[in-house]
């Protein structure tokens, strides 16, 4: 099973590989990891991973997708913002905001489905080539906001976290991705 990294901390990810491993304890699960849900996807259509674990939605024909758990999204706001004052964040409260995003091309922001809602709303994109990894690093450094998918999410001591209220972000989930191909028994078991 190929991950993507920032599923580390979600709990439908361990979920599936506990019940997994309850009923097939004989089967061993190799767990390898990439940064980019599009490399997850790649693998898993190459052959080279027989799953991905990775963010939806993944609209790619040659691959099925079963979410396994629905992201509750939040922001990071830095404290000495004006916004962190507030209990929830409205969506048009976002006009002008700097966020610190993790795509692999820059120029693919404005089209990724994670982050396109912000621009119709006037938000600032703040490319962390590093990935998801370092996005609250990033956020940290420049003060600006970051988006938080799961409320395993470690956001820095000097940010505050808060929900959306009123226009909601679109819904986000983790999903597993196999490829469409004939499958070993096992892998049919894990899918089911």
């Amino acid at each position: 099973i190929c991950v993507a990294y920032a599923t580390f901390s979600i709990e439908g990810r361990q979920r599936l590989l506990e019940k997994f491993e309850a009923i097939r304890p004989d089967v061993k699960i190799e767990i390898s990891a990439s940064e980019w849900t599009d490399e997850v996807i790649e693998k898993v259509k190459s052959g080279e991973a027989d799953f991905g674990i990775a963010f939806g939605p993944i609209e790619d024909p040659n691959v099925e997708v079963c979410d396994l758990e629905e992201l509750n999204m939040t922001i990071a706001v830095p404290k000495e913002h004006a916004l962190a004052a507030k209990e929830a964040i409205e969506i048009r409260d976002l006009k002008d905001v700097p966020f610190a995003v993790a795509v692999k091309d820059p120029k693919m922001i404005r089209v990724s489905l994670r982050y396109s809602w912000l621009f119709d709303f006037g938000a600032v994109p703040v490319h962390v080539p590093e990935g998801r990894r370092y996005v609250f690093d990033v956020a940290q450094q420049k003060r600006i906001f970051v988006l938080c998918y799961t409320d395993a999410d470690r956001i820095p001591d000097d940010f505050v976290k808060l929900p959306f209220v009123g226009s909601k972000p679109p819904s986000f989930a983790m999903a597993l991705v196999r490829a469409k191909r004939i499958m070993s028994p096992s892998a049919e078991r894990l899918w089911r």
